[in-house]
């Protein structure tokens, strides 16, 4: 593939010093078998920069596996055969919700709450509720006899039952049912599933929190820029400006499609991977 050379008009963006206390929650990745079920009933395939709205509901199939940052700064997975709804969603454009609450359904979760910009999410079951109360890792599985099998990787949770409230440490695994918290054990070590591997190693990303041209909301984001284009400096906005790696014959805003969000709001969803924080924090210019 040609990429725009230096001597020609290029495409380049420009990203602000700092970012918007509100943002998008978007898909961050997806295995292809997921489907967002919207709050007003209609039905679209998951898919990498796809928003994601209060009152959504992520339902996953047999090869599905899906990610998601939310715009609290929390980031969410479920496994294939899973189903996770957005009951509210803290510091999203679409409406005032003080906190973010997700429900499993059935299936598999995985939460990543960041400390330093991210607010906790509550992760709600039949049996309990579940509260990171510093930066945390966790996954939560509900089984078909009707018990959460909770295990903490990083940080530590709380688990509000009928019966009081447990705090569950890095290392820690229990089963809780409406009789409260049982079976407290150490987590064997290599013990994780697939799953909570793979999640495990996706959580890296985000824990970056420095970057030389973004701000520390957007880190997470540089690696993937950086292998997908390249900062140079332009003296006419006095900084570093990214320009992807993309044909002569590339153009903004054709590769993707506008969806209809929460409100009848639209947003550009790309369908380049790294077209997330391109379309939604910078400016594009000649």
């Amino acid at each position: 593939m040609k990429t725009l050379g230096i001597s020609i008009l290029a495409l380049i963006l420009t990203i602000p010093v700092l970012a918007q206390d509100q943002h998008q929650s978007y898909v961050t990745y997806d295995d292809g078998d997921t489907t967002l079920v919207q709050n007003d009933g209609r039905k679209v395939d998951a898919r990498v920069n796809l928003p994601v709205y209060p009152g959504d509901e992520l339902r996953a199939g047999k090869r599905g596996r899906t990610e998601v940052r939310l715009s609290d700064g929390n980031v969410v997975s479920i496994d294939r055969y899973s189903r996770l709804q957005f009951d509210s969603i803290l510091a999203t454009y679409e409406g005032d919700d003080e906190q973010t609450v997700a429900r499993l359904v059935e299936g598999q979760v995985m939460v990543y709450r960041l400390y330093k910009g991210s607010e906790p999410l509550r992760l709600d079951t039949s049996n309990a509720s579940y509260l990171a109360t510093k930066e945390s890792l966790y996954g939560v599985e509900m089984t078909s006899r009707g018990i959460d099998l909770v295990t903490v990787f990083e940080g530590a949770i709380e688990v509000r039952t009928r019966q009081g409230v447990v705090v569950l440490e890095a290392g820690d695994t229990a089963k809780v049912d409406l009789t409260g918290v049982y079976s407290r054990t150490v987590l064997a070590k290599n013990a994780a599933t697939e799953f909570e591997q793979w999640f495990i190693r996706r959580a890296s990303r985000y824990s970056n929190r420095e970057s030389r041209y973004l701000d520390s909301s957007l880190a997470y984001v540089e690696k993937e820029l950086s292998e997908n284009g390249r900062w140079i400096y332009i003296s006419d906005y006095s900084g570093y400006v990214w320009r992807p790696y993309v044909s002569v014959s590339w153009r903004p805003y054709h590769y993707g499609y506008w969806h209809a969000g929460f409100g009848g709001s639209l947003v550009w969803v790309s369908y380049e991977s790294w077209g997330w924080a391109p379309y939604h924090y910078g400016r594009w210019a000649h």
